[in-house]
């Protein structure tokens, strides 16, 4: 009831028979429901922090604190709960127990009507002592609140599918960003050895010409494997095609390996051979997805040749797969390469379409340009 809002008309309910017998029986069970609810959120938070999960971390810290101290639901439901299909059915196991809880403590205690309340107030922390007997609230309430947590804990919120998909967007962006940190560092080097020759001027033109020269360098994006170059329109699968990842572009297979598509360091790669994430010389975040939704595959057809944490070069064999397999599950092999730290830089364009050979440029990514008002 409580995701349709039906649950908001029992509160006149819950009123009469405050007015009518002095106090409301409804209330102790929908506490149970609550209770839950928050539990649910504790074990989204719990993960969050274990999946090192910032946004969701954040999230489900505000959600929690909406229900533990204010009695409020939404949060979680509407922000957590009824975006990843694993929580709910996890989350009603918690709200059995609690009912269940109470409904035993009350007939082994002869209460005739349950778990009371004389108030109307929001089942939070802060108003047990409203209900009673309290201590059976309380217990009841725990019962539902850790059943929940520890049932999305021991099964994720995230698919499999999901999990893998958000970690190598995590992995890609946790080695872009050491990436980042080392190169200004070697930067800063290097223009402090040239402040420190013997003639500042000709320090300072050569500082910064090489400053000018890395503004301008661009990195290349090749293809990782043979096949047609098409628009990223193309892909049947809507966060792809409407760039929600990222720009890039696709590739339609023509063999059946993946090769590096330019020198860099591999920050996720799914043992399903399906996903790889990778961090490009340069700070680049890339994403090959080989085929649509080949996850499902759970790797079969697919032999994959590097590990998290890999230095590659151009060229080097990321996963072979048999097109066999892939096609005969009805999946399509269209395979997106896309940009995800889009924002860090400046154009990034497609350079070709058509036919390809691996290791042909395909993507140029161009650095943002420096700030023109900047001072000397």
């Amino acid at each position: 009831m409580v995701p349709l809002g039906l649950h908001w008309p029992i509160n006149a309910v819950m009123l009469l028979n405050i007015q009518t017998l002095g106090y409301d029986f409804i209330q102790g069970p929908m506490g149970a429901w609550n209770f839950a609810c928050f539990g649910a959120t504790a074990g989204v938070l719990v993960l969050a922090m274990r999946h090192r999960d910032t946004q969701m971390r954040q999230t489900a810290t505000g959600a929690l604190a909406a229900g533990l101290l204010g009695g409020i639901s939404e949060p979680s439901l509407y922000g957590i709960h009824l975006r990843f299909k694993r929580i709910y059915p996890r989350m009603l196991v918690g709200c059995f127990v609690g009912g269940l809880i109470i409904g035993t403590g009350s007939w082994i205690m002869s209460l005739p009507d349950g778990i009371t309340t004389p108030a109307f107030v929001f089942t939070s922390l802060l108003t047990i002592p409203a209900f009673e007997p309290i201590g059976l609230y309380a217990i009841a309430i725990a019962g539902a609140f850790f059943t929940s947590m520890f049932l999305v804990m021991g099964a994720n919120f995230r698919t499999p599918e999901q999990q893998a998909e958000f970690e190598a967007v995590r992995d890609a962006a946790e080695a872009a960003a050491v990436a980042e940190h080392v190169a200004p560092a070697a930067v800063e080097a290097g223009e402090a050895r040239a402040i420190d020759a013997s003639e500042p001027s000709a320090a300072a033109a050569t500082a910064a010409t090489a400053t000018a020269l890395l503004e301008r360098v661009a990195i290349e994006v090749a293809a990782p494997l043979d096949g047609e170059v098409v628009p990223l329109s193309e892909v049947p699968d809507p966060v792809f095609a409407g760039g929600t990842m990222g720009p890039g572009v696709a590739i339609i297979p023509a063999g059946d390996t993946v090769y590096a598509p330019a020198p860099g360091v591999i920050a996720a790669a799914q043992p399903t051979g399906h996903a790889f994430g990778l961090v490009l010389d340069g700070g680049v975040e890339l994403l090959i997805h080989v085929g649509i939704d080949t996850v499902n595959l759970k790797g079969e057809g697919f032999d994959v040749k590097v590990k998290n944490g890999d230095r590659v070069e151009l060229g080097t064999p990321l996963v072979t797969f048999d097109r066999k397999v892939i096609e005969a599950a009805g999946y399509p092999l269209i395979t997106p390469v896309v940009v995800l730290n889009a924002d860090d830089f400046g154009d990034i364009t497609p350079v070709l379409e058509g036919t390809v050979t691996a290791g042909t440029p395909v993507i140029t990514v161009l650095p943002k340009r420096p700030a023109t008002d900047a001072p000397p």
